[in-house]
């Protein structure tokens, strides 16, 4: 960042800003993470890089995501998915119908959280995006769990398991045979109980 001032690029100085706001809240440092992701959007705002604001606003929902700001998160999601469906970046559409389809869940909207997901999943599957195809099945398959729609929450944690395996997300691989294991667990005392 110092050698990026020093050289006075404004633009890189924006980019990594947004990769260091990306780092803070990966370590739980949420106000660090919003001043540098706000100070991102701030320059490429004052350079008029519209394209360039996608990143940064899609990050600060995601703080606030993590901060429990639901409200105030999906406004910044929905501020990212506007600029990413006016650039016609698909990659960058289905990561925000992603976030934004995670967040309604957590919202017990699970019908608007479907719709998103289900968007995504189609694009990234057009676009071949496997880390977020093992992604967006995962987030489905967490829908469907809420919903103790038990057989197809499976379905898709067993579809997010073959892609995470594919490319050998471990971290993924994790959370998806978390996700499995309270299945086959809710499943056990549904039959139980019946």
């Amino acid at each position: 960042l110092k050698l990026r001032r020093a050289i006075g690029d404004k633009e890189k100085i924006g980019f990594t800003l947004n990769n260091l706001g990306v780092l803070y809240k990966e370590f739980n440092y949420f106000e660090e993470a919003l001043e540098m992701l706000l100070n991102a959007v701030a320059i490429f705002e004052e350079l008029g890089l519209k394209e360039d604001l996608a990143d940064p606003l899609n990050n600060i929902g995601l703080v606030y995501e993590e901060k429990g700001q639901l409200d105030l998160a999906l406004s910044y999601l929905e501020k990212s998915l506007e600029i990413e469906l006016k650039l016609n970046n698909d990659r960058g559409i289905a990561y925000s119908l992603n976030n934004m389809g995670a967040l309604y869940r957590k919202l017990d909207m699970h019908d608007k959280s479907l719709r998103q997901l289900n968007n995504a999943l189609e694009i990234a599957k057009k676009i071949g995006e496997v880390s977020l195809i093992s992604r967006v099945h995962r987030e489905i398959a967490e829908n469907h769990f809420d919903l103790q729609e038990f057989v197809i929450a499976k379905v898709h944690i067993n579809l997010s398991l073959k892609s995470s395996s594919q490319i050998k997300d471990k971290e993924q691989q994790k959370r998806n045979n978390q996700l499995l294991a309270k299945i086959h667990t809710a499943t056990g005392l549904t039959l139980k109980h019946n």
